[in-house]
């Protein structure tokens, strides 16, 4: 920045203004800013002609090199304070970014594999609606009146809450309670189970009341 000030690269050239940013640079830790500044006390830009500042600028920088030497053949790193702390903070932030955008991806992921997970449960246990189907059963899904076409049987099992009815893929398909069950736990949007008015413990005429669900799938 000194540098620009003093060429006059894109800004008015101003030897004193790179004069106070070379000092600044050179309490930094930088070695060309003190030889820069040095030169510039010697030949009088910005300044008045000073040949014992200009010798005391170069012993600085003389030193500041011999430092830096030292510290790099002692594996220590170099530190120019100032600097150093501004590309911590970008290197802080930078990792902030990357783990919420890791954090965002893995929740994505979850999701998706969460869905596939129920969809493969609901497809697994579809219970099967005739073509010929036509006593329409009414429900209420994401705030809408909705319909499916079920046997006269089927109507009475939903009913009951023997069956529930599972949303996939804007499709509506008929399986049993028990599953549903289990899918509510995960994805609750995915399923809506009908609550009987008075739902026995056991209901001997419900053909899913033994009804197992199969090992090999991943609850």
């Amino acid at each position: 920045l000194g540098g620009i000030y003093e060429n006059g690269q894109g800004v008015p050239q101003d030897y004193q203004k790179a004069n106070e940013l070379y000092l600044k640079a050179g309490e930094l830790g930088s070695a060309l800013a003190y030889h820069n500044l040095g030169i510039n006390y010697s030949n009088g830009r910005g300044v008045e002609v000073d040949k014992k500042k200009a010798k005391k600028v170069q012993q600085q920088k003389r030193q500041d090199v011999n430092k830096n030497r030292k510290a790099v053949k002692s594996g220590k790193e170099v530190k120019l304070e100032g600097v150093q702390q501004d590309l911590e903070k970008l290197a802080r932030e930078k990792q902030q970014r990357d783990l919420e955008l890791n954090k965002r991806r893995d929740e994505a992921r979850a999701k998706k594999a969460l869905q596939a997970e129920v969809k493969q449960i609901i497809e697994t246990n579809t219970v099967e609606i005739p073509n010929n189907a036509e006593l329409a059963y009414n429900f209420t899904h994401d705030s809408k009146i909705r319909k499916i076409y079920v046997t006269d049987e089927q109507h009475k099992q939903l009913t009951k809450g023997q069956l529930a009815i599972a949303v996939d893929d804007k499709k509506h398909r008929l399986i049993p309670d028990k599953v549903a069950e289990k899918v509510e736990t995960r994805l609750p949007s995915a399923v809506v189970r009908i609550q009987a008015e008075s739902k026995p413990d056991k209901d001997e005429t419900d053909p899913y009341a033994e009804y197992e669900i199969p090992d090999d799938l991943m609850w």
